[in-house]
């Protein structure tokens, strides 16, 4: 939908059943939708659908559309959607208007849909504009397909005074990221309920993917940051730029062989828990989005070398061994990689134990 017109990102047409036989769709996640007449498009013809358990976020025109009475005998309920407007106009319809969410607040309902829907998420460094998580209070629209460079061609924007964007992770930096231009006036930051005073994102010339405001030094908790237009004409966001940090039972942590897990040790773990192991040749792999990635563990004399994989292939071995016990220190550290994904892998080597507790991404 970059590019045509009079469509959407989920589209039906003709009949899908009949006969006792009904089609289901069900369990997808749409969001930002350039040039769409729908986001559920169920066109000309649609019949015998169920179509339910759908999360739909900042689509243009409606979040389901049905135009003609040649659609008929579709059944929708149980959807979730940011934006209230719809079309039904077929024939034998029975239609529940979805719940609608503002400020990206999801129910845990739909937000189990948005778990569930997809590949597994890759932790990332680099938020874009549409990621769900960020919360948009206001009249905040998406434009895609510019041309002048966006991070993925797209930004959200507003030309409305105090609409807000809203933003929450864990980690130690954060950076907005938006777009420079003549049209532009001023945005506040708050940080953590704190102000950090307005940002003048206003220039002679179009300047993209701009870092507008950067914090650093942050403690490794969770934190929320607001961008909130106060001036000018338009506020763009173009995402947020993050030092993520993970703890060692983050999900997206793949172990391999004979790991145990331990908390409430006590001596200054990240979460206060670790994940060891005793066998050599044990691994853990995490695979993030970003240009770097460091790892921080625990260092002491019952530990020994661990072997070091980037992108399957080795950067050689690391020493955890130290006279004295060292908590959440750093071992290994990498940066400057070309923005993507990458594959980071420790293998245990050598010593009594392997322990795992943190990885920030960047």
């Amino acid at each position: 939908m970059g590019v045509l017109n009079d469509g959407g990102p989920i589209y039906t047409n003709g009949g899908q059943g009949g006969a006792g036989l009904t089609s289901v769709l069900a369990g997808n996640v749409v969001s930002t939708g350039n040039h769409t007449n729908n986001m559920l498009y169920q066109d000309e013809g649609s019949s015998y659908w169920n179509t339910y358990n759908n999360v739909v976020e900042f689509g243009t025109g409606n979040w389901i559309g049905m135009w003609t009475p040649t659609i008929h005998d579709i059944t929708v309920h149980g959807n979730f959607s940011s934006d209230a407007n719809y079309g039904i106009n077929g024939t034998n319809i029975t239609f529940s208007q979805a719940a609608i969410t503002t400020n990206g607040s999801w129910p845990a309902a739909a937000a189990s849909i948005i778990t569930a829907a997809g590949p597994p998420a890759t932790p990332t460094a680099r938020v874009d504009d549409d990621d769900l998580g960020i919360g948009y209070s206001g009249t905040w629209s998406s434009g895609g397909f510019r041309g002048y460079g966006d991070y993925n061609d797209e930004v959200h924007f507003t030309s409305t005074n105090g609409d807000t964007a809203r933003y929450t992770f864990t980690g130690t930096a954060i950076s907005v990221i938006g777009e420079k231009n003549s049209d532009q006036g001023t945005v506040e930051i708050v940080l953590d309920g704190v102000s950090k005073g307005t940002v003048d994102t206003s220039s002679a010339t179009r300047q993209v993917q701009q870092v507008i405001y950067a914090a650093t030094g942050l403690a490794a908790t969770s934190h929320t940051i607001q961008v909130i237009k106060r001036s000018g004409t338009f506020a763009t966001l173009d995402g947020f730029a993050i030092t993520r940090t993970l703890n060692d039972n983050d999900p997206i942590l793949a172990y391999q062989g004979t790991w145990n897990s331990l908390g409430g040790r006590g001596l200054g773990d990240y979460g206060d828990d670790v994940h060891y192991s005793t066998t050599n040749g044990d691994a853990v792999t995490v695979t993030f989005l970003g240009t770097g990635i460091s790892v921080l563990t625990e260092t002491y004399t019952d530990e020994g070398t661990v072997g070091i994989a980037l992108d399957g292939a080795s950067q050689g071995t690391v020493n955890a061994n130290s006279a004295t016990r060292a908590s959440q220190h750093q071992i290994y550290a990498v940066s400057g990689l070309a923005l993507g994904r990458h594959t980071l892998t420790l293998t245990k080597q050598s010593g009594q134990y392997l322990i795992v507790d943190r990885f920030d991404i960047g």
